[in-house]
């Protein structure tokens, strides 16, 4: 697949609210919708060439 799978780690807060910032910045025809990678599969992010993870940093 040629589009950019986001993913992010946790179920609600900044860091999916920046997945979904990323995903409208970037467009359907570049990056697929953001998914929790609690939901992912292996195969799921196989699929692409490129991905964006985020994560919290909680106290960082």
């Amino acid at each position: 697949m040629d589009k950019i799978g986001i993913f992010y780690g946790i179920e609600k807060g900044m860091t999916a609210a920046m997945a979904q910032v990323m995903y409208r910045v970037l467009g359907d025809g570049i990056a697929d919708e953001p998914v929790n990678v609690n939901r992912a599969t292996v195969p799921g992010l196989l699929q692409y060439k490129a991905l964006l993870l985020g994560v919290p940093s909680y106290g960082a």
